[in-house]
């Protein structure tokens, strides 16, 4: 027996089958959602289910995306990635300066007609710093409160090898462009990360010991991400 359940934008096709446990696959190379059920679980079980599996599936489609997608054009109804969502892209010529929205489930570009894929490139890249910069000074102040710690300086940068970095002396803290593309849980995890290293600056068991007390679903928040690749 084959159904179709939703959650929150999540559609995910279930097959009930002699099994004892619940399995979920995202499949290549569009990010179809496959659940394999046992034939006595409830359907609000398996949408429970579903809904549990969110970060992690945004984390699997954002790296079949980047394994699967061409060299990005920046044209119309080219996928792109925000908040581990893929959304069609919807180019616009208009004759005035360069605006981005996301409208009616679209990344909408609105740019001069004469700009070149270069320049619908640096300015999606634009909006999506604006799009994490936004977000993680919404959630900075909320762990400062928590940790007691104080964030003095955020920059966000296009880095080739590392999520995050943090400055204890100057109490300053990267964060990767490439975030913005990825659920919000990593986002969260990064920042914990960096801004735990205010009250530890090095890896030892101090750092993991409040890592544990501050995010304690840290460990897998770490291995998802680990198999996101950046280069």
């Amino acid at each position: 027996m084959t159904f179709t359940i939703e959650h929150q934008g999540l559609r995910a096709q279930v097959t009930r089958k002699r099994i004892k446990h619940l399995y979920l696959r995202v499949q290549p190379p569009d990010g179809r959602i496959q659940i394999s059920a046992p034939m006595r679980v409830s359907r609000t079980y398996i949408k429970a289910f579903l809904a549990s599996k969110q970060g992690w599936i945004g984390q699997r489609r954002a790296l079949i995306a980047q394994q699967t997608s061409p060299v990005k054009e920046y044209v119309r109804g080219e996928m792109h990635s925000l908040w581990g969502q893929e959304y069609p892209l919807q180019v616009l010529a208009i004759p005035r300066a360069t605006q981005i929205t996301l409208h009616n489930g679209h990344i909408q570009l609105r740019i001069p007609v004469d700009k070149s894929a270069t320049a619908r490139q640096a300015a999606i890249e634009k909006w999506l710093r604006l799009q994490l910069r936004e977000a993680a000074e919404q959630r900075i102040p909320v762990w400062e409160e928590r940790m007691q710690v104080r964030v003095t300086r955020l920059y966000i940068r296009r880095m080739r090898s590392l999520w995050g970095s943090c400055n204890p002396r100057a109490r300053s803290i990267r964060i990767n462009t490439v975030l913005a593309t990825l659920h919000p849980s990593f986002l969260e995890y990064i920042l914990v990360h960096e801004m735990v290293h205010l009250l530890e600056p090095s890896h030892n068991r101090r750092f993991y010991a409040l890592m544990d007390q501050y995010l304690s679903d840290w460990k897998s928040r770490r291995k998802s991400l680990k198999n996101i690749h950046l280069a």
